[in-house]
């Protein structure tokens, strides 16, 4: 399939340095200029939502940014702090948390800044090789496709930074490369080298991705039967990446190696289906599945349709369906697994906009007026988009119950309360800067985040807990190691409490706490705890010693604070932004007590509640001796009744004995007279 010859914004011939020729690269000039600024702003106004949220993350990516921090700071991985999976995303959260410190903010930040930053360079650098190959690329079909791909980074949050993410942007300047050589067209070295090093990191997270990749060479391959086009730079430099990598594990520690292959591995590998679910939430037709889903199918209809008028789109079409095997892997119905399905389908979606843009060039190439209106129309598309969210999200701030981060070391910066979870505040109340923190639950939400937000340092070599897992694991196979394993986990638990000593223990109460139960963990290693109380389905234990903490319960902690908004001490507002607890429930805590005092003053009953009690109690007795009495009777009754049942039983038989006793003597008189007679 050849490439179609695709117009550019150049001046038609005989312009010279006529007026003509001069308004035609003044027009195209404006038209870039217009379409960059759209380009640029696309990129990069989510900014605004992430800085006035420095603390929004989730489960994955806050462990992997621990994960970060710890190899930071000399840890060494699977010894000092464990994981299911190979190493290299942990390499590549170093990143964003070596850009948080720069900037003096908080990992989590670093990290959104840092992926927004790197879409733009990434899918700038990609049009920059396809703009230079416009020969042969098509570039201007492929400009709504580089929008299209930035633009779904920013409708991300729960999944910004994810391994399939992080692949996808370091895949397209790779896609770029790859396309323009099977289509005859040339790439410098240097370029083909830095995307073939970017690929090959995105390519070592996961063996999924090396199919996908292989599977669009394969399209490719199948349009263009050229072998030779296969061994290129940008391929060995891919292929360089992904064996050093392999080759970088003879270079770990071999405990880090033993517990990878003979702990994680095993446990993943029959562990994860404990919680197997993506075919269930396929054909229930979860949101989540069924919106990437039907993009998936329209996107990759119309490039059957359309197979002809782009080189590009049955490779990507290819790759899309490729991309769609990493969700069922593992049987988890996990949003980010859907990433390369999904961004796929919006390249494709791109890159059929973009026929449509061309078809339309073509047919008016006579005059400016349509090149202006599709650059004006992509700027204020954009502007519109990023309006709305910026609008949206200063709303959001204005309604918001505001958490102050100056405590944790970023005065300037503050978050919503409502994305923060309730373990985030527990363990500001009860824990300072250098404490350690250990969480235990079935996941790795709400401990992380909660621990990487508090920039509390882990208590455990364990970031997060996979017991359930062993379990299953040991349900399902059966046999002693899973057994063995279990107890190993738990004892290394208690080594850890027993040697760094954590300030606070959360541990979910279902499932966790009846697990710990089985291998007596609490009375094993948490005699130097006390239980607080619950926040979020976990306990709260706090290491006291041997001292008895009674200010540190919830109740005495609540008085405390109570009374002293009651004697005006302090204000609510005070009192909520000291110890973090939302205004409104220190408004309900107040009227509460208020009516209370109100009630104990004026009502007449409470003022005669010990005699109450005490006259609740004398009837109570006399209930309970008329009870004893009533028995009595009872057992009076039925002896009587026994009695009675007795006499009237030898009654009946002294009648029968007398009624013998006259036939016989009337029986003797007649014998008597009959022998007389």
């Amino acid at each position: 399939m050849q490439s179609s010859e695709v117009p550019t914004m150049n001046q038609p011939e005989g312009g010279g340095e006529s007026k003509v020729g001069v308004n035609w690269r003044i027009c195209n000039t404006l038209c870039i200029a217009i379409l960059g600024l759209a380009f640029f702003v696309l990129c990069f106004f989510r900014f605004y939502f992430w800085i006035t949220h420095p603390l929004v993350t989730w489960a994955d990516q806050s462990v992997y940014l621990e994960m970060g921090k710890l190899l930071w700071a000399g840890k060494r991985p699977y010894i000092d702090f464990f994981d299911f999976n190979p190493p290299l995303i942990m390499y590549v959260n170093m990143i964003p948390v070596m850009v948080a410190r720069i900037l003096h903010v908080p990992a989590t930040l670093g990290l959104s800044l840092t992926v927004h930053t790197f879409t733009f360079a990434s899918t700038a650098f990609a049009a920059y090789i396809a703009y230079k190959a416009r020969a042969v690329t098509g570039f201007m079909m492929l400009v709504p496709m580089f929008f299209t791909f930035a633009l779904y980074t920013q409708g991300l949050d729960t999944d910004l930074g994810q391994r399939e993410h992080i692949f996808m942007l370091t895949y397209l300047p790779f896609l770029m490369v790859r396309g323009t050589h099977w289509m005859g067209g040339k790439v410098g070295r240097v370029e083909s080298i830095v995307a073939g090093l970017m690929a090959g990191v995105g390519l070592g997270f996961k063996p999924h991705f090396i199919f996908a990749a292989a599977a669009t060479e394969l399209a490719f391959l199948y349009q263009y039967r050229k072998l030779s086009c296969l061994l290129r730079t940008e391929n060995f430099a891919a292929a360089g990446v992904v064996l050093l990598y392999a080759l970088h594990f003879l270079l770990l520690p071999r405990e880090s190696l033993d517990i990878l292959f003979h702990q994680a591995f095993p446990v993943y590998n029959d562990g994860v289906y404990w919680s197997s679910k993506c075919l269930i939430h396929m054909v229930r037709g979860a949101t989540y599945f069924t919106k990437p889903f039907a993009n998936f199918l329209i996107a990759v209809g119309i490039a059957c349709l359309l197979r002809n008028r782009s080189p590009w789109l049955t490779p990507c079409a290819v790759f899309t369906c490729a991309g769609f095997i990493n969700y069922f892997q593992g049987d988890q119905a996990w949003t980010y697994r859907l990433l390369p399905m999904a961004i796929g389908s919006f390249i494709l979606y791109g890159i059929e906009a973009g026929i449509l843009i061309d078809w339309i060039l073509r047919r008016y190439e006579n005059f400016m007026a349509p090149r202006l209106l599709i650059s004006l129309g992509a700027l204020i598309a954009v502007g519109s988009m990023a309006y709305s969210d910026i609008d949206s999200t200063t709303q959001e701030l204005k309604n918001a119950h505001i958490c102050d981060l100056t405590e944790l070391g970023y005065p300037g910066l503050s978050n919503p309360r409502g994305y923060l979870s309730p373990l985030f505040f527990s363990v500001l109340a009860n824990t300072k800067p250098t404490d350690l923190v250990v969480h235990i639950g079935s996941g790795i939400e709400p401990g992380h985040p909660a621990l990487l937000q508090s920039e509390r340092l882990p208590g455990s070599r364990y970031l997060y807990s996979f017991l359930v897992m062993v379990e299953f694991c040991q349900e399902r196979r059966g046999g002693t190691f899973f057994q063995n394993l279990a107890r190993q986990i738990v004892d290394n638990y208690g080594s850890d409490i027993k040697t760094r000593k954590p300030e606070l223990i959360l541990i979910q109460d279902i499932p966790m706490g009846a697990v710990l139960e089985k291998y007596n963990f609490f009375d094993r290693y948490m005699s130097g705890y006390t239980r607080l109380g619950q926040t979020a389905e976990h306990s709260i234990y706090k290491r006291i010693g041997g001292q008895k903490p009674f200010l540190h319960s919830p109740l005495a902690r609540r008085e405390q604070l109570i009374l002293s908004i009651l004697t005006g001490a302090k204000t609510i507002d005070q009192v909520s932004q000291e110890n973090h607890i939302d205004k409104k429930n220190l408004e309900d805590w107040v009227t509460r007590s208020k009516k209370a005092l109100a009630d104990a003053l004026t009502i007449r009953p409470a003022d005669k509640l010990q005699e109450l009690l005490e006259e609740n109690h004398r009837l109570g007795e006399h209930i309970a001796d008329l009870e004893r009495q009533l028995g009595d009777i009872k057992l009076e009754k039925e002896r009587v009744e026994a009695e009675e049942a007795a006499r009237k039983a030898a009654a009946e038989k002294d009648a029968d004995n007398k009624d013998g006793k006259d036939d016989t003597e009337s029986g003797k008189k007649e014998s008597g007279t009959a022998a007389a007679k």
